[in-house]
């Protein structure tokens, strides 16, 4: 019997989760304190957030308006994509093959069809698209001050989200410029927080180099021919060259500089990067190659 519920066992002791807290909510009043609690759905609306949302909004205020005006651009965009999507999957279906098979729905259930060991990293993703985006329609409404009624967090089941109540009437009567880029703030924020994501999967160095200014200090040496000069004379792969003789080595361009003045079977000193040279001016525990 216990080998036959052990599959099951996360999602009893989640469900169970669920009943305490709901049990708990009734007993408390919890919709006085602005939670609410009912059977697999929970929300805390509060206006705390309201006050952060108004400081970051107006601490740099220009730079947010041209931020959610190209933000409506964006939106557009995205709107026309989205219908052609949507339009092209519609004709897929219609057309398809009579042999094509049937398209399955699949639900994403934790331990069911989502394995325990991914399930947080799912909420973190979700984390992740959501807090910026229903943040950015936070600011976008202080900006062209819109009123903000509250904000908060909820689960429903077992999926997080988040949310800022604006005050739609007041939306209503504004610009059109305006609903733009309220509308819009949350969808073009998901957009360049993938765009971030991206770069940094893809490159990490290039994506935060201006965030410092390294200047390079050697050549990484990183292969060597089997034989050559560099390989005899003892030069390791990953080694870095940091001075040949008296020049100092910081990138390629000064290496191939130098050796285009050396005349083949020639002897050179070469500085390795842990390499120090005494006072004599011999070098003490470095390679050389001829």
């Amino acid at each position: 019997m216990s080998f036959f519920l052990d599959p099951y066992l996360p999602i009893l002791a989640y469900l169970a989760v669920w009943g305490v807290l709901v049990l708990l909510g009734y007993l408390l009043k919890a919709e006085k304190h602005g939670i609410i609690l009912k059977p697999y759905y929970f929300m805390l609306k509060t206006v705390v957030f309201n006050s952060w949302l108004e400081r970051i909004g107006n601490r740099f205020r220009r730079i947010w308006l041209v931020y959610f005006d190209i933000g409506a651009a964006m939106g557009l965009g995205l709107l026309v994509f989205a219908i052609t999507i949507f339009l092209q999957n519609a004709v897929g279906l219609l057309t398809r093959a009579p042999s094509a098979g049937p398209t399955l729905l699949i639900v994403p259930l934790p331990g069911l069809t989502i394995g325990w060991d991914v399930f947080p990293y799912v909420l973190i993703s979700i984390a992740i698209l959501l807090i910026p985006h229903e943040a950015a329609h936070g600011i976008a409404s202080v900006l062209d001050k819109v009123p903000i009624k509250s904000s908060g967090v909820f689960m429903a089941v077992f999926l997080p989200g988040g949310f800022v109540e604006i005050d739609e009437e007041d939306l209503a009567k504004r610009a059109s410029k305006t609903k733009l880029r309220v509308f819009a703030a949350g969808s073009s924020t998901n957009v360049i927080s993938w765009l971030l994501v991206v770069l940094l999967l893809s490159n990490f160095a290039l994506t935060i180099s201006p965030l410092y200014n390294a200047s390079p200090s050697g050549v990484l040496v990183t292969r060597l021919s089997d034989g050559g000069p560099a390989q005899t004379a003892g030069i390791q792969p990953w080694s870095v060259i940091t001075s040949l003789d008296n020049t100092t080595v910081n990138r390629v361009g000064d290496l191939a500089n130098y050796l285009a003045r050396v005349r083949p079977g020639s002897f050179r000193w070469l500085f390795p990067f842990n390499c120090s040279a005494p006072s004599n001016g011999w070098p003490s525990s470095c390679s050389g190659w001829a």
